[in-house]
């Protein structure tokens, strides 16, 4: 299945569609389904970076309006904001088991949400610059974080201090996805 977002023309985010497609039929509606009809809530989104929890029932998204929507994949309708960055998402990930969501963003910070409470549970500072990627640990008890400041960082869920590693690179234009397998 592939997820993508459907927008007419630049000024018309009232009738963008966040749609799904399959190889086959996978819905009555046929092999194209219509999930968000209304995305006016991102109205000045630049990017919208989405992930599904692990179960299937929630979608979240951040972007440029510096809070993650988080929508039930039931109904499709908006059913939560997260709100605590200070400046445009770039990363949004669930972790495995589902029970937490962590984001990355242009305000140089990872955070750490309790799920599906939405609760903010910390809030992880030391990048010099945009956090592009975050990505859990397949437990769940470590979250990796990359970005513009050309690092990889690894932040621990439940132990103080919460920054276990950086690692330096030098790679062009600075870290644009991890991922820990």
């Amino acid at each position: 299945m592939t997820l993508s977002l459907s927008v007419p023309t630049a000024a018309s985010w009232r009738t963008a569609r966040l749609v799904t497609s399959c190889s086959g039929t996978c819905s009555p509606e046929g092999p194209f389904r219509t999930l968000i009809t209304d995305l006016s809530p991102y109205a000045n989104i630049h990017h919208i970076y989405l992930t599904f929890s692990p179960d299937g029932l929630w979608l979240a998204a951040g972007g440029y309006e510096r809070d993650i929507k988080v929508f039930k994949t039931d109904t499709w309708q908006l059913s939560k904001t997260l709100s605590g960055h200070k400046d445009e998402i770039n990363a949004v990930v669930f972790s495995l088991d589902g029970r937490f969501l962590a984001s990355g963003g242009d305000d140089h910070t990872v955070r750490l949400w309790e799920f599906p409470s939405g609760k903010l549970l910390k809030t992880f500072e030391g990048h010099a610059g945009f956090v592009r990627s975050v990505s859990f640990s397949a437990d769940g008890q470590r979250i990796a974080s990359s970005g513009h400041d050309n690092v990889i960082k690894i932040w621990s869920t439940s132990s103080e201090p919460s920054l276990i590693r950086t690692i330096s690179t030098d790679i062009p234009n600075g870290v644009t996805h991890v991922e820990v397998l």
